[in-house]
């Protein structure tokens, strides 16, 4: 094992020891409420999730007759990783990325009800569901059920969609 390689895998290890929200919120405050610094503190709080997935992947496949006869007809690594490893790869990084955009709602919708999310251009099921009337109104739901309802529907068939397609590419790609 490299040195790089111990680096990497050291950074994943503390990345994944981290808190998602608390790591989250921390980003979204330094970098501000922008949606570009959102999508930079998802990527940077969920990148661990698809680099399991990758590393196992890799790591059976290193072991496979064909990587070691491409080392032996004198491939170098970067070839054997562009044209070999990354297209065996590839399912699971789409399997992985769908499977993290069930889990960046959540995150997403709970930060944006806290209030460290998208700011007033844009908007959030999370910051519908935090605007001050459903806030209020959250326990006497009979007078303003659609407030609390209508993006906790969308919040859940959102989820439900995302781990439906999920589940389709699991059953095709195996």
């Amino acid at each position: 094992m490299t040195k790089l390689s111990k680096l990497l895998e050291a950074i994943a290890w503390l990345a994944n020891s981290a808190p998602i929200y608390l790591l989250a919120m921390l980003i979204v405050s330094i970098l501000g409420h922008k949606l570009m610094n959102i999508v930079i503190a998802f990527s940077l709080v969920q990148w661990v999730e698809i680099d399991k997935l990758i590393y196992e992947k890799v790591s059976y496949l290193k072991k496979q007759d064909f990587i070691v006869s491409a080392k032996m007809f004198g491939k170098t690594d970067m070839n054997i990783i562009f044209t070999e490893l990354l297209s065996l790869c590839f399912p699971q990084i789409i399997f992985g990325a769908i499977f993290l955009m069930s889990r960046i709602v959540l995150i997403e919708s709970s930060l944006s009800f806290l209030g460290y999310s998208v700011s007033v251009p844009y908007s959030s099921w999370g910051s519908i569901l935090a605007d001050i009337q459903a806030y209020n109104q959250i326990y006497s739901i009979t007078e303003v059920w659609w407030i609390v309802l209508l993006p906790t529907a969308a919040i859940i068939l959102t989820i439900f969609s995302l781990n439906t397609i999920r589940n389709y590419l699991n059953e095709t790609i195996r």
